[in-house]
């Protein structure tokens, strides 16, 4: 079963925590500052400004969460699905065949996994995953850089798609690709590695 974890994200919990709790602390403060003093040390309205931004950070923040969260998921889907590719080639001899690939490959995934994992959890309407064509029924001699020959990849087609099909900026600044290793790898919006190859 592929598992969706929602909420780990590089210390983001305690950069909201902090957040707030400084703005809270400050706000105590000020309001401290103007009872002593008897005067207005901040009007309302600076006030609910400050508190206005502190919550378009935070949601800022929780939205850049989610969309880690749904990256990792596409990676999780990936690997899943790159370890059922690569039972299906130990038994076959051959890659599955672009038209069939999801049926042929569900023989080797959880009945759960089958019903979930291919759609991309991305934020698009159009998050799909698509086959290359190129790697149709290809046997695995013809394959002389598995690491590098792309079999899967976040795409704006359904089911079968090309180099020319990849949403490249579905995730956090790039997408992910399935080698005909079994192994998901991240492409960058930023550059096009060169190693990659669409043809066996």
């Amino acid at each position: 079963m592929t598992q969706f974890i929602p909420f780990q994200y590089d210390g983001l919990a305690h950069a909201v925590i902090l957040t707030l709790g400084a703005a809270v602390a400050g706000l105590i403060g000020l309001r401290r500052h103007r009872l002593a003093n008897h005067g207005p040390a901040l009007t309302w309205t600076a006030g609910l400004t400050v508190v206005a931004l502190l919550g378009y950070e935070v949601q800022i923040l929780f939205r850049q969460a989610a969309e880690k969260g749904k990256s990792e998921a596409c990676y999780s889907n990936l690997r899943v699905m790159g370890v059922a590719i690569s039972k299906y080639v130990q038994v076959k001899g051959r890659y599955p065949d672009a038209n069939l690939w999801r049926d042929e490959i569900g023989l080797y995934l959880s009945g759960e996994d089958a019903a979930t994992i291919f759609r991309c959890p991305g934020s698009s309407s159009t998050s799909y995953y698509a086959y290359n064509p190129a790697m149709s029924s290809i046997s695995t001699e013809r394959i002389e850089r598995p690491a590098d020959t792309v079999v899967l990849s976040d795409s704006r087609v359904d089911g079968i798609g090309g180099a020319s099909d990849v949403d490249r900026n579905r995730h956090i600044g790039g997408c992910f690709l399935l080698m005909a290793d079994g192994k998901p790898r991240w492409w960058s919006v930023r550059n096009t590695p060169r190693d990659i190859t669409w043809t066996p």
